[in-house]
């Protein structure tokens, strides 16, 4: 028998109605990827929603578990997995239901609602994080500005009162404008050495203490002997030029005890003191410990001074040589001697000698009395009674162990 035309039809087309069927009813894996796409929206928007975020649900579960124990927790997770499985298999009822046109318009709307709710998400977290590094890190300036460390307490200024503060800052002004008007100001002019003020000056005679300080103060400047002679020599000269400046062309030294001339003129006393400045080197050093002075009087224009003198690390020719130690020196010595110094003119013209044995002279407690009954003190005394006329007028006495000092 020939078949029906229904038949004809329905053998003619069996993949299409697979294929519909297909469309119309969906396998089981579709629809188990809806459910996990409306549960991955539905977690999405409840995290958005919910005001409660991953910590406070992981400290409820910790409160949970501190309060109920592990069995109610788990028993409370299996009651939420029945829950969602329940609603899943309700949705995978409900989608079966509808067309699959209204199922991809549905998919599309929750797609753009999903873009819309994290561009938001996203906002929000990125606000949040300019907030707290603009909070946390620091400017370029202050990245270059090294930090400054906190005085403790007791390091730090105390606080001074306001009357205080105005007091120091008037005082600063003050000091300031003087600095301003000491560098407009010129520079003082240096004052020249005593010797030439008291050679210009007429109304000041020199006396017997002025040459005798002049010479002292040109005799104690040092001057080294280790160095060559050519270098030395010349300083040697200046010195011995600025020393002789003080004495007269005529000038003696003679022993007081014996009468004799120790050096009879200014050849043999420029040798005797070239040696001893070239030779005795930097640690040569005289002192005047006491001293008598006697001014000039009617009967006599001349004025004495007697010194007791320590010479130190003083270097001399060899005796019976001749004084500029040519042929060998002695080793350098301290010497304790009483100087008579005699002044006619403006130069000292004669000095007398007398070797201090008794040491009086470094006797910081020996006083014009004491001196006064010393022997040595008595012939300086007679001899100055020769020299003016038989009487040795007034005297002055100073003890310069009681004279404060600086330096």
């Amino acid at each position: 028998a020939a078949p029906s035309a229904t038949g004809c039809l329905a053998a003619a087309m069996p993949s299409g109605r697979r294929r519909s069927r297909s469309r119309s009813s969906p396998p089981k894996q579709r629809q188990r990827r809806q459910s996990r796409s409306r549960r991955k929206i539905r977690g999405a928007r409840a995290a958005s929603s919910s005001p409660q975020s991953s910590s406070d649900r992981s400290s409820a579960d910790d409160r949970a578990r501190g309060k109920d124990g592990w069995k109610k927790l788990g028993q409370a997770k299996t009651a939420q997995r029945d829950e969602a499985g329940a609603s899943d298999s309700d949705e995978g009822k409900s989608g079966e239901d509808m067309p699959l046109e209204a199922r991809v318009a549905l998919l599309e709307v929750e797609n753009k609602t999903l873009k819309a709710e994290n561009q938001e998400l996203r906002k929000k977290l990125v606000a949040v994080l300019r907030q707290r590094h603009g909070a946390a890190a620091p400017t370029a300036s202050e990245r270059r500005r090294p930090p400054e460390r906190e005085q403790p307490a007791e390091q730090q200024p105390p606080r001074r009162a306001p009357a205080e503060q105005e007091r120091s800052g008037r005082l600063r002004g003050q000091q300031s404008s003087k600095e301003e008007e000491q560098r407009r100001s010129p520079p003082p002019r240096q004052a020249p050495p005593r010797q030439q003020v008291l050679e210009n000056d007429a109304t000041m005679p020199l006396n017997a203490v002025m040459l005798a300080n002049a010479a002292m103060e040109v005799y104690n400047d040092p001057i080294t002997n280790n160095v060559a002679p050519e270098k030395r020599l010349p300083l040697v000269k200046a010195k011995l030029d600025r020393f002789l400046s003080n004495f007269h062309d005529k000038i003696q030294i003679i022993d007081l005890k014996s009468g004799g001339v120790i050096i009879k003129d200014q050849k043999m006393f420029t040798a005797r003191y070239s040696c001893v400045f070239r030779e005795s080197g930097t640690k040569l050093k005289g002192t005047c410990n006491k001293r008598f002075f006697y001014n000039a009087s009617e009967g006599c224009k001349a004025t004495h001074v007697l010194d007791y003198e320590v010479h130190e690390s003083l270097v001399t020719a060899m005796p019976g040589t001749p004084q500029d130690g040519n042929l060998g020196v002695r080793e350098p010595r301290n010497e304790h001697l009483i100087v008579l110094y005699e002044e006619k003119g403006g130069k000292v013209t004669r000095m007398w000698l007398r070797q201090d044995a008794e040491k009086i002279g470094v006797d910081p407690t020996a006083g014009e009395e004491i001196l006064a009954r010393s022997e040595g003190f008595k012939a300086f005394e007679d001899k100055i009674k020769d020299l003016r006329g038989g009487s040795t007028g007034a005297r002055i006495f100073h003890n310069y162990h009681n004279t404060p000092t600086v330096g």
